[in-house]
């Protein structure tokens, strides 16, 4: 009989209800919204000709839904197409941090983190700080947290680790955010809030191009 130790891997977390029927919904509407664009577009011909509301829409339910549809890709978009995550449904399990997104479920080793990085996101319900991870084999991932304990005790362990051995792969900010370096000086961080402030006016400017671009594809826009 064997007498090397057994291996005793990390409990798996359950991951919380309430968060599996929102990536439901995000890969649902990677899938229906597109299609509704696209049939939007080859039914022109048969809703172009229904009358008009006072505001000058058609009143056909199709160039309707595809509206709609229109308007949750272009504001979703970051969170349909890259690889978002976030620690209340993720688990780390014997090492590998494990975050389902809508794209499908992202493995980081989290002890061959080669770099580690974050930034902030303004928002109305307060500000999201995304923190950016990459382990030995290309393996990346995003998490979003809000609030102050944005980073996850095992992740922190990680990052930690890393940052012992190769600081430089820890970018300020996260540094700075997780009190690894002192505050910054104020014009320091008067650019880093400049920085934040025009990556929240370019994600604005994305979503009125992509939405002006799915309105154009279905036909709603000439």
């Amino acid at each position: 009989m064997s007498t090397e130790p057994r291996r005793v891997r990390a409990p798996r977390a359950p991951a919380p209800s309430w968060w599996s029927p929102w990536i439901l919904l995000g890969r649902v509407l990677l899938v229906v919204g597109p299609a509704l664009v696209v049939l939007c577009r080859l039914t022109e011909s048969w809703w172009g000709s229904a009358p008009l509301d006072e505001g000058g829409l058609s009143t056909h339910p199709i160039p309707g839904a595809a509206f709609l549809a229109s308007v949750a890709l272009a504001a979703a978009w970051p969170f349909l197409l890259l690889p978002i995550g976030s620690p209340r449904w993720s688990v780390i399990d014997d090492g590998v941090l494990v975050a389902p997104t809508v794209l499908g479920t992202r493995c980081v080793e989290l002890h061959e983190l080669v770099r580690a990085g974050g930034f902030r996101v303004l928002g109305r319900g307060g500000d999201l700080f995304v923190l950016r991870l990459r382990d030995a084999d290309g393996h990346w991932v995003l998490l979003t947290r809000s609030g102050q304990d944005d980073v996850p005790e095992a992740v922190r362990s990680a990052v930690l680790a890393l940052h012992r051995v190769h600081p430089e792969a820890v970018s300020p900010r996260l540094r700075a955010r997780m009190r690894l370096a002192p505050v910054p000086p104020w014009p320091q961080r008067v650019a880093r809030t400049l920085v934040t402030c025009a990556g929240f006016l370019a994600y604005i400017g994305a979503f009125f191009v992509v939405l002006g671009l799915l309105m154009t594809v279905s036909g709603q826009l000439t």
